[in-house]
């Protein structure tokens, strides 16, 4: 099975919940579009599980956190600071007490979008033209890609585009409801693919309402835990 989360935010407990729930396995996939840094208690366990137990079966990507994180520490490189300081840098710009520089390095090398034939996964949108139509992601910068906040929008429809699942801004407020992933699906369709949506947004929030959503790519299910 194939299953898309997103913004964990150092949510450890939530994700092993999930996992559980789910009954994750060496067989599946777990797609995460950005943000599994900032704000949880745990990013430093979360890091571990993710590029270590499960890096054979997750796919993650960039969202803005990491993006400035990245920023960031690519600004210590450049002021030629050592090693040491680095890292204790790093530890307090993330407020944890522990990372090494293959968490640094691994952080810094993830991809910034994720694109089959049905879908698109991407953190926050994809910047559309006039006609509302998406711009090609080869044109389009990564800040775009982390920050955009018309796509989140429940009247903007992509038009004559592939599904784009994201993340970045809590559903709630957008539909008022807590933790719940919001699908705009195409007229006459089934709803068992993905093809059959213009784009899911699925930040439940967790770090706010304690739930996080999880959508299930192979038929288009929705978990919560």
């Amino acid at each position: 099975m194939r299953y898309v989360v997103s913004d964990l935010h150092g949510n450890y407990n939530l994700f092993v919940k999930l996992l559980k729930e789910i009954q994750f396995s060496k067989n599946d996939t777990m797609f995460i579009i950005g943000d599994v840094i900032d704000k949880g208690n745990d990013v430093s366990k979360l890091l571990n599980l993710l590029f270590n137990q499960l890096s054979n079966n997750v796919v993650i990507l960039l969202g803005n956190h990491e993006l400035e994180f990245n920023n960031y520490v690519k600004t210590l490189i450049k002021s030629n600071t050592d090693d040491e300081t680095i890292i204790d840098k790093c530890k307090k710009f993330l407020n944890i007490d522990s990372i090494n520089f293959e968490d640094i390095e691994n952080l810094m090398n993830l991809q910034t979008y994720y694109e089959e034939d049905e879908f698109i996964l991407v953190h926050a949108g994809i910047p559309c033209d006039e006609n509302g139509k998406l711009k090609k992601l080869k044109d389009t910068s990564i800040e775009e890609l982390m920050y955009d906040r018309r796509f989140k929008e429940k009247d903007f429809i992509p038009k004559d585009s592939k599904c784009v699942i994201f993340g970045h801004t809590p559903t709630f407020y957008i539909n008022g409801q807590k933790g719940k992933i919001i699908k705009y699906q195409k007229l006459n369709t089934t709803g068992n693919k993905p093809s059959d949506y213009y784009k899911i947004h699925i930040d439940t929030g967790n770090y706010l309402t304690g739930i996080l959503g999880c959508l299930r790519l192979d038929d288009m299910q929705e978990i919560y835990v």
